[in-house]
């Protein structure tokens, strides 16, 4: 009976510290109490109410749904989780003031969200784990992330971007400079700003005496961030130290010399910010052992965050040390956004970090994101994984050879042979290390590792096939970093036009249309081409011309697209080449009925992970609204 009794009083007042509103007529029938009885409240979701079990079991198909929805979006003051359905606790009707105990529990249990636990794994650190079952398109982390100090835009896009909340300026000039280290798009971007002025009044005595040639890069400034940081706030420090870092003897002497050399910049940048113990910070973890400088840079390139826009764009780099529990998969069950302040946001925030489940996640589950493009190849995600986080994926899709051969869907080259070529299983080659791995792509000095066979002709002989490969994949990609650094004029951009039409077709010709990941990539690379060479065309066929050339690329490609589609997690073939063919197809036909329906399918995927404030989601609701529009 006392047992009973405590258990009873636990749960009211878990009711009281999580509500104060008073119900006052059963969910089920609608009926108010009766004369001197208290409704009985859902305890999963605390927005139920009901006269007694009889009532919740008859309401509980229809509630269960919204039940489910709503724990999991909202944070619940208990660490454990109610059974499924919920349970019921008393509704009493002193809701002024919880009691001492009451406010201590709902303190203890207010450090960490409910719906997820931190669990400490041997050989991956501290990772998150689903502390209930979590229905897709959830949250987890019920809030977005906040950076542990304001991350750092990329060279390319500090003339366009402001350097504090990241937001696109929309009074930015059609040639800034190319040379700018901050530009704020409002003067409280600028005041909210700690590190603007004494950085740019660095840099430009650093420029001026000749000690420095160029801007530093988006590590440095990080790296000087978090070192000036750490002197003040503790919170900072701890936060920091605890992020695993790589162990000296698997970096490389390339990745050693750029490391020390980051610490020196940032010990220079430090002194002459006027930050000197900072700066003797950075200058002693060089010498005379720079063990501590590796440690220190490597934590930031392990467990840092590329920020990228909702259409797939780097922009910048930042540290979100509560999401950087989140370990690897190549079939995650979560997916990383960033999300930007609204325009009239007041005051405004730094770029933050939500996760978003893209699978329904069992109670007692990891929660995983993928740290590379989990569509691509096994071999590409191995190297890519190896060369940025220093581990070797062995999740179930690692082991899948079918897929992977599909995935790469290279063509037998024996005449009239219409077998499928198919990787050897992991186990049967060598995965050579970092002296091997120069990028992502699969490099001509380890492609014997990766061994391919026909499985009609048992011909083996593909290594000029890969290398040919190899060097289409290469190029684009130089050539994408064009785009990216803005180095282009229109003669140039045609000529990558021309190039990236005939590395397609080499792709179609080495590879299957249907599912090869070097086919979809390829064909986007020549989309995107077609989207950024519209300003640049001389009149309206020219521009017509070029969306035509763009959808029958895509139209010849739909199969390769749709198979990356699949891949949960990817959210660059799902919302951002869907919104690019809407575009294409309603800039050819206006009346184009399925363009709208494309549109609309890419902007409700979009909502899904980013909000409804988003540029890129504004952009397309625009459109809807524009071509929904009667003649």
């Amino acid at each position: 009976l006392i047992q009973h009794t405590f258990v009873h009083f636990v749960i009211f007042q878990r009711a009281n510290c999580l509500s104060t509103t008073m119900a006052t007529s059963c969910t089920a029938c609608g009926l108010p109490p009766l004369p001197n009885q208290r409704l009985l409240r859902c305890t999963r979701c605390h927005n139920a109410w009901y006269h007694d079990v009889a009532c919740q079991k008859k309401d509980f198909k229809r509630h269960k749904a919204e039940c489910l929805r709503i724990a999991a979006n909202i944070r619940v003051s208990s660490s454990s989780p109610g059974p499924p359905g919920g349970n019921m606790s008393n509704n009493t009707g002193n809701d002024s003031k919880p009691s001492a105990t009451a406010a201590q529990t709902r303190a203890s249990t207010s450090k960490t969200p409910s719906l997820v636990e931190c669990r400490t794994i041997e050989g991956k650190g501290r990772s998150l784990f689903a502390a209930a079952a979590l229905p897709k398109w959830s949250r987890p982390l019920e809030s977005p992330c906040a950076p542990l100090v304001l991350p750092v835009l990329h060279e390319e896009v500090r003339p366009y971007r402001c350097a504090y909340c990241f937001r696109r300026m929309e009074a930015c000039p059609p040639c800034p400079p190319k040379n700018v280290l901050h530009a704020h798009c409002d003067p409280s971007c600028e005041e909210l700003n700690p590190f603007w002025e004494g950085e740019h009044q660095a840099v430009g005595r650093l420029i001026q005496t000749g000690q420095a040639k160029r801007l530093p890069g988006p590590t440095t400034l990080l790296c000087s961030r978090i070192l000036r940081k750490m002197q003040s706030d503790e919170h900072v420090k701890r936060e920091f130290e605890r992020l695993c870092y790589c162990p000296d003897d698997m970096l490389s002497q390339d990745e050693k010399d750029m490391y020390r050399a980051v610490m020196r910049q940032c010990s220079v940048l430090l002194y002459h910010m006027g930050e000197h113990l900072a700066s003797k910070t950075a200058l002693q973890m060089i010498e005379p052992d720079p063990t501590p400088a590796y440690r220190f840079v490597s934590r930031i390139s392990m467990n840092g965050f590329t920020i990228t826009t909702s259409e797939s764009y780097p922009i910048g780099t930042g540290m979100y040390p509560r999401a950087s529990m989140i370990n690897h998969s190549c079939r995650p069950n979560a997916v990383q956004t960033f999300w930007f302040d609204k325009e009239d946001a007041d005051p405004p925030n730094m770029p933050k970090l939500q996760i978003t489940t893209c699978r329904s996640v069992k109670a007692g589950e990891e929660i995983t994101i993928s740290y590379c493009d989990n569509s691509c190849p096994r071999k590409n995600r191995q190297n890519e994984l190896w060369e940025g986080y220093k581990f070797h994926c062995n999740c179930d899709w690692c082991e899948r050879s079918d897929v992977d051969a599909a995935t790469v869907g290279l063509r037998c080259k024996t005449p009239g042979c219409v077998g499928e070529v198919v990787s050897l299983p992991p186990e049967e080659y060598t995965f050579m290390g970092p002296q091997n791995v120069t990028s992502n792509r699969l490099s001509g000095s380890d492609t014997k590792q990766c061994k391919m066979i026909c499985d009609t002709c048992g011909c083996t002989d593909f290594e000029e096939a890969i290398k040919s490969r190899t060097r289409v994949m290469d190029r684009i990609e130089k050539i994408g970093a064009s785009f990216a650094n803005d180095n282009t004029d229109g003669e140039q951009l045609q000529t990558f036009g021309r190039e990236l039409s005939n590395y397609y077709e080499a792709c179609k010709n080495l590879c299957h249309v249907g599912t090869s990941w070097y086919v979809a990539w390829a064909a986007d690379s020549f989309v995107n081409w077609c989207a950024s060479s519209l300003p640049y065309c001389k009149d309206e066929s020219e521009r017509v011309e070029t969306c035509r050339k763009a959808l029958t690329v895509i139209q010849e490609s739909r199969g390769a697209m749709e198979f990356c589609m699949n891949f949960p997690g990817n959210l660059r073939w799902s919302s951002h080449h869907l919104g690019v063919e809407a575009k294409m197809r309603l800039f050819v036909n206006p009346m184009d009925g399925n363009g709208v329906v494309i549109l609309k399918k890419a902007r409700n995927e979009m909502l899904k992970f980013y909000p409804p404030w988003d540029d890129f989601v504004k952009a397309m609701e625009k459109s809807i609204e524009v071509y929904s529009l009667p003649c």
